[in-house]
């Protein structure tokens, strides 16, 4: 091995270790539980608005979703499934738009071209592929929020059976993992693999640690239809699968003479810190761009890292990685871990971990 190579690793050895001593963020998200079909659209902050360039329109860009507001009749239009749902407020209550302001559809389809908003057009249909949901046919509830949110669907008044073996009941009539211990009486949630916990749905919820959890989850049959939540329930065999499962690395090709990386960009650069480190990020962009130094510049796109002297490129495969962005903590938005191999082989992690070499 070059020296070079394992002064490299020892850099990023450390920036590892930065990261691992960070606080973990656990706070308990808002929890809504609906009983008919619900979409839930986040903003991340208070919103932050752009002109949508020839039109009347201005674009809610901190959040995947399509915001529009329309300055000329001061309403909100969300893009949902094949149309647009509109309100006075983001607060709602969402109907159906009757008519939708003029370019609305056609930034609708060019912003989604560059795969910068998502227009939630649902999932298709399991019978036909080629169908999805239609507002003309279902117009589910609308939620926004500004703030981490958890949306939780049951069809219906929430169904309860227990877990055979155990004293803990789950929710059936969903797919969100739900549960009540019968000696405690507290309801458990799983989300993003932690566990939170209440009295009852309306709340107050805190954050439980998987090692804390009632004996009861551990015990639950590996039969069982929720015995995939055992991945979460630290001593498992499951758990411990999911530990070895994280570990093993997914591999690509990558020609670095055909990989082109554009960063989309709503106006001009807006720089903002990464706790706890060196690094300043584009806040007003969908993909990561991150600054390392004025002239230093690394980007992800599908899996694959890129480097450029500014921001606007030109943007290259990148063959190597600095130290510093593996100590982004967890708790950022922008949670990257890479590595990188020699000089002819770059890797990176992105949660899940992908790999790339020429």
């Amino acid at each position: 091995m070059s020296l070079d190579r394992l002064q490299a690793l020892l850099a990023i050895a450390r920036a590892q270790q930065l990261a691992r001593v960070a606080q973990v963020q656990n706070e308990p998200p808002k929890f809504v539980f609906a009983q008919q079909t619900a979409v839930l659209v986040a903003i991340d902050g208070a919103p932050v608005r752009r002109p949508v360039t020839g039109t009347t329109l201005e674009r809610v860009i901190n959040t995947r979703a399509l915001v529009l507001l329309d300055n000329a009749s001061g309403k909100y239009y969300i893009h949902l499934f094949d149309s647009f749902v509109e309100a006075p407020g983001l607060s709602g209550p969402w109907t159906v738009a009757r008519a939708v302001p003029n370019g609305a559809t056609q930034a609708a389809q060019a912003l989604a071209q560059q795969r910068v908003v998502d227009l939630m057009a649902g999932p298709p249909d399991a019978q036909d592929a080629t169908k999805r949901p239609s507002l003309a046919s279902l117009v589910p509830e609308v939620i926004v929020t500004t703030t981490p949110t958890e949306l939780i669907v049951t069809e219906g008044a929430p169904d309860w059976v227990p877990v055979e073996g155990t004293r803990l009941l789950y929710v059936k009539n969903t797919t969100a993992n739900v549960f009540k211990d019968v000696n405690d009486q507290q309801t458990y949630v799983l989300v993003t693999g932690r566990w939170f916990r209440a009295p009852g749905f309306s709340g107050p919820w805190q954050y439980v640690a998987g090692t804390t959890l009632p004996p009861d989850f551990a015990q639950i049959p590996d039969e069982s239809p929720k015995e995939n939540v055992k991945a979460s329930v630290p001593g498992t065999p499951q758990a411990q699968e999911a530990l070895i499962a994280n570990e093993i690395p997914q591999t690509a090709t990558i020609d670095r003479a055909t990989a082109t990386f554009t960063p989309v960009i709503t106006g001009a650069p807006e720089l903002k810190p990464v706790p706890t480190t060196s690094l300043m990020y584009v806040s007003n962009s969908p993909m990561p761009i991150i600054m390392v130094a004025p002239n230093d510049w690394y980007a992800v796109h599908n899996g694959v890292w890129f480097a450029a002297s500014a921001v606007q490129g030109p943007w290259t495969v990148a063959t190597a990685i600095p130290a510093v962005i593996y100590s982004i903590p967890p708790s950022s938005p922008l949670y990257i871990e890479v590595s990188h191999d020699g000089q002819k082989t770059s890797r990176c992690t992105t949660l899940p971990k992908t790999f790339y070499d020429q």
